[in-house]
C-alpha cells in the first residue's frame, strides 16, 4: 500500500473514533513529518516501513533539536 493511501486510511479511522479536530490535526502533521522523511530515503511502500525506520525517524528528530514532533 502507498503510503499516502495508508495515511488517509488511518486518519478516516481515527476521525470514525471521534477524536478531536486538534488530535486530527496533530496526527496529519506528524504523518506528513513522517512520509516526509520516508520519502527522502526512497520509501515509498507501508510494507517497507519497519520498526527501525520509525527509531531513525525519532533519533533525527532528536538530533535537529525537536523535543516534540509538531
Amino acid at each position: 500500500m502507498e503510503l499516502g493511501q495508508a495515511k488517509k486510511i488511518f486518519l478516516i479511522t481515527k476521525k470514525s473514533e471521534n477524536v478531536t479536530s486538534a488530535t486530527l490535526e496533530t496526527y496529519n502533521i506528524v504523518l506528513r513529518k513522517f512520509l516526509e522523511y520516508l520519502i527522502e530515503r526512497d520509501i515509498f511502500e507501508i510494507n517497507s516501513v519497519d520498526s527501525l525506520c520509525i527509531r531513525e525517524f525519532f533519533v533525527t528528530l532528536k538530533d535537529k533539536g525537536i523535543k516534540g514532533v509538531v
